[in-house]
């Protein structure tokens, strides 16, 4: 009753080994392409959801470009620098700078939020959400 009556909601993923998804966990967004757009910058909230868990997750913020990339760049000015969510309950403010890597491109753009590596730590394998996404241009 109390999840159906909250209309606030994040898109989250619960990792396991068994599906694949240690490491691989992604959040992906797709733009068709940046023409005429600069100063890409995205906002969300990185959100632990599983205080039980005793394993820690790095979330890296990356991109790339074309029908089906064949490489990802990372992005390394994020803050906080690493993504990562553990043993507490609760989210991170995490702000992504793309500087002039987005702009004006006439070709698809793909940003993911992704575990690349494992996750570290012994037990379950934790629940991790992003929340109020936000992505700016000029």
């Amino acid at each position: 009753t109390a999840q159906g009556a909250s209309t606030n909601r994040a898109f989250g993923i619960r990792q396991t080994s068994s599906t694949g998804y240690d490491p691989g966990s992604a959040f992906v967004v797709l733009l068709d392409n940046t023409t005429g757009k600069s100063n890409f910058q995205l906002n969300f909230q990185l959100q632990s959801l599983d205080p039980t868990s005793t394993r820690t997750t790095t979330w890296v913020v990356d991109y790339g470009f074309g029908d089906t990339p064949s490489s990802f760049t990372p992005i390394t000015n994020t803050t906080p620098a690493v993504l990562t969510t553990s043993t507490t309950f609760g989210g991170a403010n995490v702000t992504v700078n793309f500087g002039s890597t987005l702009n004006n491109q006439n070709q698809k753009v793909w940003i993911r939020i992704v575990t690349l590596a494992a996750t570290t730590g012994a037990g379950n394998r934790p629940s991790s959400a992003i929340d109020d996404f936000q992505l700016t241009w000029n």
